[in-house]
């Protein structure tokens, strides 16, 4: 569940040919305020990644597609950035190739390379796992989001001491992490900040309801954060 008037979307890379919330019967559907959780544009197609899709990113988002070595990854990445280019220009009334995405100030160093933000736009954060992508969009606060392929408890167990903080325990350090991952997203802060230091039961952040072997966190940094609101699959 997420908070009212943020609304997340889930992508599937590989396969966006489907535009349907989750089912109720499945518990993958959230009821929340129809009026801020309405799906934003057909990610119908998007996933093929061919070159009209490429053309909607800017330079940078280009280069840095080019620069993963897997075709695969390559694909995926551009597939995930036109879909948050498609959401951003229909919330912002501009064609996505128009969308001029900016960063905000590093809090460790002040240089422009942090949080990304659009001017005069949604707050909004996007993460990829695989095949998947996963978006928060809203204008109620500052948002994060993680979604990660499910693992392996005993394959994170070595995490545990960087992940965990003082006195804090976990049986579930999957979820530990994506809702860790997604406060630092919101807080701008990223890995420049030891998870160490902050707790993951902190009340700003909230579990999604996804398919079987994906798991996820959205933040809100705001003073008004009651839970509730719909998660559609694309």
């Amino acid at each position: 569940m997420v908070p009212d008037g943020v609304r997340v979307e889930l992508i599937d890379l590989d396969a966006a040919s489907e535009s349907a919330p989750f089912g109720d019967a499945a518990g993958d559907a959230a009821v929340g305020d129809a009026a801020g959780d309405a799906a934003v544009g057909d990610a119908a197609g998007v996933a093929a990644a061919g070159e009209a899709a490429a053309e909607t990113l800017d330079p940078g988002e280009r280069a840095r597609a080019a620069a993963l070595r897997s075709a695969t990854d390559r694909r995926r990445y551009v597939a995930a950035h036109a879909w948050l280019r498609r959401l951003l220009g229909e919330a912002t009334g501009v064609i996505p190739r128009d969308v001029v995405i900016l960063r905000g100030p590093c809090s460790a160093c002040g240089e422009p390379h942090g949080k990304p933000f659009v001017a005069r736009g949604p707050r909004f954060s996007l993460s990829r796992s695989g095949g998947w992508a996963a978006l928060a969009i809203g204008d109620t606060g500052e948002l994060g989001i993680d979604l990660e392929a499910a693992q392996d408890h005993e394959r994170l167990a070595p995490l545990r001491d960087s992940l965990l903080a003082p006195g804090e325990s976990s049986d579930d350090l999957l979820r530990t992490w994506v809702r860790k991952e997604a406060l630092l997203k919101a807080s701008g802060e990223g890995l420049t900040r030891a998870m160490t230091t902050l707790r993951a039961d902190d009340e700003r952040v909230h579990d999604l309801s996804l398919p079987s072997g994906l798991r996820g966190a959205v933040a809100l940094f705001t003073d008004a954060s009651r839970p509730s609101a719909r998660v559609r699959r694309r």
